[in-house]
């Protein structure tokens, strides 16, 4: 699907170290600091939005907010803005350690006319101020300014995240320790002193779900050291805990990318897991049908790696708990599984080698005496 661009708000910062907006203008304990003025209303209202909404890249957040009060509010400016925000937990020795962190900051320019003169929110006079965002396809390039080990595991770190957490209506599979957040913010600011800081008297803020679109990645190049994943498993088959009778050989084929529509919920592609088969009977005089499949299972892993530091290379590349790092890492996995899966029995085709064709240990054994390979034909 090809999605309109577009931006309508400023991107302000999105860099690496920019500070969260935890610790913005009141300073680090600004987020426990109640703001003055509770009885009044600030209203966030965002068009055609419901709870379970999902936004996406280009996809356009529109609204306004209405302000009243109850009595009447001297300022000095209004600010709406729409965050990107993260959170990381990880266990210390002696407690554990919370990192914040905003990748996404996008400003509303708001025009000197849509304010009253003087800058007064009078009594029960509502105030609208209108806004409208697009959520970026990925950050800046000052998001990502850290030491990588391909140019490739840049463009990754430059791709909006998707929400995480408690956002979610259902379980996302993500643990607790972590979560994303995109929140659209109104603050009203009054600036008592020229050159002061500024103090936030009111403030509003509603949440929204994103799921970023995201090219489809090439099928990935496996080695035996990347250890999430299984491509290939040999088992021995024995008869009644008799001598060895055969080998099964399972070879998974690499799925395409499951394709999600832009809501989240429907799939536009069906991808397969294929796997392909071969028995290898011992010898000629064992057991030569291949055995027969009585059970399929299958299940989703979900894994979430976390580091306390920046992250150089795909964490799912290789073997990431066991690479020499002073940072606190690791991985959190959790599993669903899948509907029954009806068993089909698969496609014997057999293979017979010659002398040139198989070799067993390192000696050859001749045409006639050489035990068939069987392989499936039907992959599904």
């Amino acid at each position: 699907m090809v999605y309109r661009q577009g931006l309508v708000a400023e991107i302000i910062s999105s860099g690496a170290s920019c500070p969260s907006e935890l610790s913005s203008e009141l300073g680090p304990n600004a987020a426990n600091k109640p703001a003055p003025y509770q009885r009044s209303n600030i209203d966030i209202n965002i068009t055609n939005h419901y709870s379970s909404k999902v936004y996406t890249s280009s996809s356009p957040v529109v609204g306004d907010v209405t302000i009243t009060t109850k009595r009447d509010v001297r300022f000095d400016d209004i600010e709406i803005i729409l965050l990107g925000n993260t959170r990381t937990r990880t266990e210390g020795v002696n407690s554990p350690a919370e990192i914040a962190h905003t990748f996404l900051k996008l400003v509303m320019p708001i025009p000197s006319s849509t304010y009253p003169v003087p800058r007064v929110l009078e009594t029960g006079r509502k105030l609208t101020i209108p806004f409208e965002f697009v959520i970026p396809n990925q950050l800046t390039i000052g998001a990502c300014n850290h030491n990588v080990q391909t140019d490739q595991v840049r463009d990754q770190h430059v791709l909006l995240p998707p929400s995480m957490g408690k956002e979610w209506e259902k379980d996302d599979m993500s643990p607790t320790m972590v979560s994303v957040e995109y929140t659209i913010k109104a603050r009203v600011f009054r600036q008592p002193n020229v050159g002061g800081k500024r103090i936030r008297i009111m403030e509003a803020r509603k949440s929204i779900q994103v799921l970023p679109a995201s090219p489809e990645e090439p099928p990935l190049n496996i080695t035996e050291n990347d250890k999430l994943y299984c491509m290939y498993k040999k088992k021995s088959l024995r008869k009644l805990l008799s001598t060895k009778v055969g080998t099964l050989t399972a070879e998974a084929i690499q799925p395409r990318a499951a394709i999600l529509q832009p809501n989240g919920r429907t799939m536009t592609s069906a991808p397969m897991a294929q796997i392909r088969l071969k028995y290898e009977p011992t010898s000629s005089q064992q057991l030569l049908t291949p055995p027969s499949i009585t059970n399929i299972s299958g299940k989703v892993t979900a894994h979430t790696f976390f580091n306390s530091g920046t992250v150089p290379a795909f964490p799912n590349m290789g073997n990431w708990t066991a690479d020499v790092s002073t940072d606190k890492r690791g991985v959190y996995s959790t599993s669903v599984p899948l509907r029954k899966i009806s068993v089909v029995q698969p496609t014997w085709q057999q293979h017979h080698y010659s002398l040139f064709e198989r070799r067993d240990s390192g000696y050859a054994s001749d045409f006639n005496s050489s035990p068939p390979l069987y392989h499936n034909t039907n992959n599904n």
